[in-house]
């Protein structure tokens, strides 16, 4: 359950912090809200893939959620020019935020993954 792993982590922040999560998480709150909530944490973002001719990469929070649309389809329009079967492919939200943790775990030293879905929920053409 969501909610209740997030107050869990929200309550272990301020322990071992001595600051409540909506202090450093401000940036994910939108304008006219005050506090930090559960769907807001979807906005936030890690990755090595914001500047694709970095060597080494570096992984870092991503802000800019434009750029990072951006930026995926880079790499999809990179992917469709080396492969002989193109993918057209939409980047929202959801597919991205699936594509940037297949990303981290593939990364990862003996980084596997299974990905379930029903077909035609993109379990291929995530990876």
């Amino acid at each position: 359950d969501r909610e209740k792993l997030f107050e869990v982590v929200k309550k272990a922040c301020y322990h071992h912090i001595r600051t409540q999560m909506d202090k450093f998480l401000v940036d994910l709150i939108p304008e006219g809200e005050t506090e930090l909530q559960v769907e807001h944490l979807r906005s936030l973002f890690f990755g090595n893939y914001m500047e694709p001719d970095a060597d080494p990469k570096i992984y870092d929070e991503v802000t800019d959620h434009t750029l990072l649309i951006e930026r995926m389809q880079y790499y999809l329009d990179e992917y469709n020019t080396l492969s002989r079967t193109q993918m057209s492919l939409v980047m929202f939200k959801f597919a991205i935020e699936h594509i940037s943790r297949v990303s981290r775990i593939l990364q990862q030293d003996n980084g596997h993954a299974l990905l379930v879905g029903i077909g035609g929920s993109g379990r291929q053409s995530a990876t």
